[in-house]
């Protein structure tokens, strides 16, 4: 008891002693708001990156379904078994996404969506076997197999949106929660702050008037720290003293504040990071979208020149394979990279050299354009050729007597205006507001319009940048909108 009592005394009667008492009462309470600020950290981190994943898997396993229908209904048409092994390997891989989703799954109500789409797919591709196996037995039976399978192939992609949908509802809820709990980890931390500023500020009083005049440095650099320079610091004296102590115990609390500050500009730099990962999921969408129309057009092309050949005019056949040789040099350029207006603009020539030859006096070709527009404006690969095909095969080829074909570019404002007109057969209204129905709704009517259509909207960022207007048996409109940019107004 008087060891106690002589301690005790010891301690009132020594500044030192009660001030390293304080500090170190401010370090444990310092350290303790460190490893609950970074374990809350760690946690919002985690959660953040498994929605991430999900968002991944999900699109990644949306992306094999409808991979696997193309495949499979290519197969179909051609019989080509290399295509057959591309959709058996785009099963397994989807397989392995459904898997992985499995694990990920926290909830009852992702479970049972995960669960129908798993027994729809084994479904799809069972359907899919049995009529791959019809069908190499030339069993005509095969085409219902193939229907069905269509139909739940239907089926999976409306459960994989529902799927995501139910994943994004979620993610609002858990980010509203997280929100919640960085404003109450925030107060926390500016009440402990405060706490720590008012403890300081008391301590830093009572040193003025128990401490000589060495400590008055002490007290200005604290000062300066109260005002936000994080680089205030002392000079230590020598000696186990009084006055060192507290220099060193001052220094290592304005370093420690400032990593706490350099760890919250860390996390701005990781948020920016994520921002930079959604424009790469953009860009990954137009890359996709721009390998789609491809296929399509080539069909269509090599089938215009069997036509020619079956007529007996192989002096155009060649011809038009050298024009579709320039077609598909100009494809062969990275799909990423956007084309000139001149490019496209030259690129649509040379299809239209194809169909001209093919149609002869059925198609007039009027093409007009200031030679100065085309290298003003970018737009994406294969933009312009694909709607002049739809004009010439769905609006000038099934008239008799043919028609006349308009490719028109110009000025407009801050914009550039491409017009594809033709009077041909025309579209009927009820199509027609079908059409422009599913395009703002993004339900694509045909791979052609919509992909164009979805291509522009990614690249110009703006929903109307493609028009269509149609009359029944007087033709068809359609006009692209491209920005021109400052330095061309």
């Amino acid at each position: 008891m008087k060891k106690l009592t002589f301690w005790w005394k010891q301690f009132c009667f020594s500044v030192g002693a009660q001030i390293n008492a304080v500090l170190l009462l401010m370090l444990i309470l310092f350290l303790s708001f460190s490893i609950y600020n970074h374990s809350l950290f760690n946690q919002f981190n985690a959660r953040y990156q498994k929605e991430i994943d999900q968002y991944y898997s999900i699109l990644e396993l949306k992306n094999h379904f409808l991979q696997s229908g193309i495949l499979f209904e290519e197969y179909m048409k051609t019989g080509n078994r290399t295509t057959l092994a591309e959709f058996n390997d785009t099963y397994e891989k989807a397989r392995s996404v459904i898997d992985i989703l499995y694990t990920e799954s926290t909830n009852e109500e992702s479970w049972y969506l995960l669960r129908g789409i798993d027994q729809s797919f084994e479904s799809y591709y069972s359907e899919c076997c049995n009529a791959s196996f019809l069908y190499n037995g030339s069993d005509y039976r095969y085409y219902d197999s193939f229907y069905y399978s269509q139909t739940i192939g239907g089926y999976l992609e409306k459960y994989t949106n529902e799927l995501l949908q139910y994943a994004l509802e979620s993610s609002v809820d858990s980010n509203r929660e997280l929100t919640y709990r960085r404003k109450v980890m925030t107060a926390f931390n500016m009440g402990a702050v405060a706490a720590a500023c008012v403890l300081i500020a008391a301590s830093a009083s009572y040193i003025f008037v128990r401490v000589t005049r060495p400590l008055n440095e002490l007290k200005k650099q604290v000062e300066e720290i109260g005002r936000g320079n994080l680089d205030a610091h002392v000079k230590e004296s020598s000696g186990e003293n009084t006055v060192s102590m507290l220099s060193r115990a001052f220094n290592h609390m304005a370093f420690s504040l400032k990593e706490k500050i350099e760890s919250e500009k860390q996390l701005l730099v990781e948020q920016r990071k994520n921002e930079e990962y959604e424009k790469l999921l953009s860009q990954a969408r137009f890359l996709a979208l721009q390998s789609q129309i491809n296929p399509h057009f080539l069909f269509n092309t090599l089938n215009s020149i069997n036509r020619t050949v079956m007529l007996g005019r192989r002096e155009q056949a060649l011809t038009m394979l050298d024009s579709l040789s320039v077609l598909l040099r100009y494809n062969l350029a990275d799909a990423q990279m956007p084309a000139l207006l001149g490019e496209e603009l030259g690129i649509t020539e040379e299809y239209l050299k194809i169909q001209k030859m093919r149609f002869s006096s059925r198609l007039n070709v009027d093409v007009r354009h200031d030679r100065k527009l085309e290298q003003a404006v970018t737009l994406p690969r294969f933009t312009l050729q694909p709607l002049v095909e739809n004009a010439v095969i769905h609006g000038l080829e099934p008239k008799e007597e043919g028609g006349t074909l308009i490719l028109d570019v110009r000025k407009t404002g801050n914009y550039i205006r491409i017009r594809i007109c033709d009077n041909g057969m025309g579209i009927e209204k009820e199509r027609l507001e079908r059409i422009r129905r599913r395009l703002s709704e993004k339900q694509p009517e045909r791979i052609g319009v919509w992909n164009i259509w979805q291509r522009l909207s990614l690249y110009t960022g703006r929903d109307d940048s493609l028009k269509i207007m149609s009359k029944k048996g007087a033709g068809t409109i359609v006009s692209i909108y491209l920005h021109r940019g400052e330095e061309d107004v």
